[in-house]
């Protein structure tokens, strides 16, 4: 596997894609249907999620979007590798029009994230980073051509808050639900100087890997794909993610492929229980 021409075309796909959801978002004229679970979804969803296919495809690895999951567990249960892609997270943000939606690129080694995307398109920025790598953000205005080492020189290598003044808590603007709510009071409750951030799809990863917030934690449903990319961006960038309430390493490609509750922190104290 070539990483640097993997990232290229996924570095293309979520440009193009990027350019194409703020083109629709700006129009503020854009159909909405509904799934069968009542989830929104929009002809931006649609169309980025037929850009950024048609371009990874190129790779000759396969594809689980968000909006193409025909791959059944028994195919794609021993892939080795494959992409998983969020075409437009924060479909909810999208429509309200708060800005607070990004693209998702994540490509999956054995079952972990290696490497991740993020475009967050209203702000032209690309979060990026992975295995082996350093965690990035990157001006999509600076760009020129999809080239690696451009990417890599021009963009800011990110690091994560480790000692910080008070603890950031960064929360999901649309699903809070009440057992996060608790697990955040009890935060609250164990240190006195805290401080909760709200922020829409995959933003809060960029947060953490940025170093403007030290915990992100969720109990509410997300799918792999919402969480993949961020993943791989904030471990990159020193930060840690495991599943809860049990602690233990989060995994993808399960059978079915919701997740459970998860915590992504720079803190490794906020690690123990």
């Amino acid at each position: 596997m070539n990483i640097k021409q993997l990232f290229e075309l996924a570095f293309e796909a979520i440009c193009l894609a990027s350019d194409k959801v703020l083109e629709i978002y700006e129009t503020n004229q854009f159909s909405i249907s509904y799934k069968i679970d009542e989830s929104p979804v929009t002809q931006a969803d649609i169309a980025s999620s037929d850009i950024i296919c048609k371009i990874l495809e190129k790779s000759g690895l396969p594809v689980i979007s968000e909006e193409i999951t025909e791959i059944t567990y028994s195919k794609r249960k021993s892939l080795p590798y494959f992409w998983l892609v969020d075409p437009l997270d924060g479909t909810k943000e999208f429509i309200s029009r708060n800005g607070e939606f990004t693209i998702n690129i994540a490509l999956i080694e054995n079952n972990k994230p290696i490497l991740g995307l993020i475009a967050i398109p209203t702000q032209n920025l690309l979060y990026f980073g992975g295995m082996d790598l350093n965690a990035y953000r990157f001006n999509l205005s600076n760009r020129s051509n999809f080239d690696f080492e451009t990417a890599i020189i021009s963009a800011d290598v990110l690091n994560v808050s480790k000692k910080p003044d008070r603890i950031r808590i960064v929360v999901s603007r649309s699903h809070l639900d009440d057992k996060t709510k608790e697990f955040i009071f009890k935060l609250q409750n164990a240190y006195q100087n805290t401080e909760t951030i709200s922020a829409g799809s995959a933003l809060k990863f960029c947060r953490i890997a940025e170093g403007k917030a030290e915990i992100y934690l969720r109990f509410s449903p997300t799918m792999e794909w919402d969480t993949a990319a961020g993943q791989a961006i904030v471990e990159a960038s020193g930060a840690f993610m495991v599943s809860l309430p049990d602690y233990d390493c989060f995994e993808y490609n399960k059978p079915v492929l919701r997740n459970g509750g998860f915590l992504v922190t720079s803190l490794p104290e906020f690690l123990k229980h």
